[in-house]
């Protein structure tokens, strides 16, 4: 006999793909959570990061750009 074949369940609260992480907690804007910005983006530029990416609605893109144009790195 066949084992039943299942679907999993819907994702809820999140959209697909976004992971288990998103559904605990809300999106900010980057400086309205907990990271130390300047302290990452000082150790990216010793590394040598050149070019950053974050995924979010436009709403927090703008507040996040707000911020970030008053750091000092």
């Amino acid at each position: 006999m066949n084992a039943p074949v299942t679907t999993p369940p819907p994702t809820q609260g999140a959209q697909a793909g976004e992971g288990r992480r998103a559904r605990q907690r809300p999106q900010v804007a980057v400086g309205k959570g907990s990271i130390d910005w300047v302290k990452t983006f000082t150790a990216a530029k010793t590394g040598g990061v050149k070019n950053y990416f974050v995924e979010q609605n436009w709403e927090l893109t703008q507040q996040s750009v707000a911020y970030l144009k008053t750091l000092k790195v």
